[in-house]
Order: C-alpha cells, then structure tokens, then sequence
C-alpha cells in the first residue's frame, strides 16, 4: 500500500533521501561526534573508514530507490551513475562543512571511501536486480 502512493506521489520518494542528508550534515558539523570514539576503538582504529563506508552505501540505495521511484527505473545503469554522482556531491559538501568545525578537517580520503562505499552498494543492487531479472526471464 505504501508503495503505491509512492508510485502516485514521487516527489515523496526522495523524503528518505533527504533525512538521511540532513543526518549526515548534522553529524559532520560537530566535533565529536556521539560514538565516534567507540566506534574507532571496536574495529581496531578503521572506525572511521567503516562508518564512512556503511553511511554512504545507504545513502547510495535511498538516491537509488528515489530516483527509480521518479520515473528513472527504465534507464539501465544511468540511474546507478546518477545516484552514485549525487552521493559524491554529497560527500564533497559533507567534507566541506567539516572543513569549518574545529577539530574537523576536509579530507578526500573520506570522500573516496564515501565513494566506494555507495558505489559498492550500487554494484550490488544492480548485479541482485541482473540475477533476478535473468531468473525472471527464464522460467
């Protein structure tokens, strides 16, 4: 049921979309972050790289699934190149605010584990949609 008023009502498919930035730009404008410091010490000092990584492997299926949603499902792997190039615009920005909080810094290395991870989870909804749509064909 919920699927059809999206199908009616695109424009509120991007409303996911949309609070997971509002998220991501809230925790890259404070300081410290709440559990960051436990994070990094649970996975042996790569916390950051795996919270990037998970963070943005969302982001990249919420632009995926709102895209699709508005009418861009029939496009093959354009919709999976526009939603990662949004993600991307977003890490950019996100690394930007960083940029001006004190004891934050801007760093591309974010930006490309930013990259990879919603680029990783893009890869993989689209080789699940291929293996579906090959299951689908042939039966």
């Amino acid at each position: 049921m919920w699927m059809t008023r999206l199908t009616k009502r695109p424009h509120l498919a991007w409303v996911p979309f949309l609070v997971w930035v509002g998220m991501a730009f809230a925790l890259s404008s404070q300081s410290s972050p709440p559990g960051a410091a436990t994070i990094g010490a649970q996975a042996g000092g790569q916390g950051d790289v795996l919270v990037h990584l998970a963070e943005y492997a969302v982001g990249g299926i919420l632009a995926l699934f709102a895209l699709a949603l508005s009418g861009l499902s029939k496009r093959g792997w354009l919709i999976f190149l526009l939603a990662w190039l949004i993600v991307l615009a977003i890490a950019c920005v996100d690394e930007t605010i960083q940029r001006f909080v004190p004891g934050r810094t801007f760093s591309l290395t974010d930006v490309a584990t930013d990259a990879l991870g919603a680029g990783a989870a893009l890869a993989l909804v689209a080789a699940l949609s291929w293996v579906y749509r090959a299951m689908h064909e042939n039966s």
